[in-house]
């Protein structure tokens, strides 16, 4: 006895891997020379800020879920506390305040993560736009002058 058999499989995968970083890797806000009765009132100008994020390698029909949270010295959402805090060269009695462009305190942990905003397609890539402002801020106590530098990590978290 012969049995043969004619038929086809329609394979079809629905995954992509993507990839996503910044156009610009490193930034560094300038926030300039601020007096402490305007950190003190609380009208510490607000310095704007926006990191460019590129995604390759996903179909652009299904945008990636793409959010955004960081890490650094904070002592809770949207407040980053200076570099060497404490030190007689640094600033006392303040912080950097941080939202983003809808106002929301920036988040320093993984369930905290906020939405990217999808900006446009390219050839090879998808764009998502972070945008945010930084200002100084009154974080208890006497305001000294000094020094005031911060460093953040962004981390991107595209499940």
């Amino acid at each position: 006895m012969t049995y043969t058999s004619s038929g086809f499989t329609n394979l079809e995968n629905n995954f992509y891997f993507s990839s996503c970083e910044a156009r610009e890797p490193s930034m560094t806000v300038q926030m300039g020379k601020v007096p402490i009765s305007n950190i003190k009132s609380g009208a510490a100008p607000e310095k704007p800020f926006a990191l460019d994020i590129r995604c390759r390698g996903m179909r652009p029909e299904k945008p990636v879920p793409l959010k955004i949270y960081f890490e650094g010295n904070s002592t809770g959402p949207g407040m980053l506390n200076l570099t060497g805090a404490g030190q007689t060269s640094v600033a006392q009695g303040v912080a950097i305040e941080l939202k983003n462009d809808k106002g929301t305190k920036l988040p320093f942990n993984k369930p905290g993560a906020v939405s990217l905003d999808w900006q446009h397609s390219e050839t090879d890539a998808e764009v998502y736009r972070f945008a945010g402002s930084v200002r100084y801020t009154p974080s208890g106590g006497e305001i000294k002058a000094g020094k005031a530098d911060a460093t953040m990590t962004y981390v991107l978290d595209y499940n």
